[in-house]
């Protein structure tokens, strides 16, 4: 039974730094720090109202990236690194192709939508669906039956995603 464990663990390459609180302890952390820092904007703003409302939660290529970076600020090993990188570049992407939908959006208020239809079409980008998410395109790999990568202990993917469609 060790050795049939070693030898899935030697398969991991890209291990988190997570402590016994696990994602749930990281997301928690990362909620604290975002409620905190909508706070500071409050007390800066000197809003009347008072009303804060509840940070967005902690997107799952954030939780994973943040599980695998050590304190140093460094990846923990190098195919953490690759993944990230890809992260980073389908996140710089997607900016990019909202951006573009905006001044076709604006194109097309001005002249035909017809055309800018087309051009969407054509241009192929990425966009993230159900289980194809940024996380899933970055490792390259499906998720695990029965379980979802960086989101906790207990949760599966018809929890995570919903039903198929």
């Amino acid at each position: 039974m060790r050795k049939k464990a070693q030898a899935i663990q030697k398969q991991n390459t890209a291990p988190h730094v997570l402590s016994r609180g696990g994602y749930e302890y990281l997301e928690q952390k990362l909620l604290a720090e975002k409620t905190k820092k909508k706070l500071e904007e409050v007390a800066q703003s000197r809003s009347i109202d008072g009303v804060i409302d509840p940070p967005s939660p902690v997107r799952r290529h954030v939780k994973w990236k943040m599980a695998r970076t050590k304190k140093t600020g460094e990846m923990t090993t190098e195919a953490a690194k690759e993944i990230t990188e890809k992260i980073i570049s389908h996140f710089q992407l997607t900016i990019r192709i909202i951006f573009q939908y905006f001044v076709n959006a604006m194109y097309n208020c001005v002249f035909s939508m017809q055309d800018s239809f087309e051009e969407q079409a054509t241009q192929g980008s990425f966009v993230p669906h159900g289980r194809q998410d940024v996380l899933t395109a970055a490792i390259g790999r499906p998720e695990h039956p029965g379980r979802v990568r960086a989101a906790g202990v207990g949760v599966t993917i018809k929890q995570y995603f919903g039903s198929a469609p």
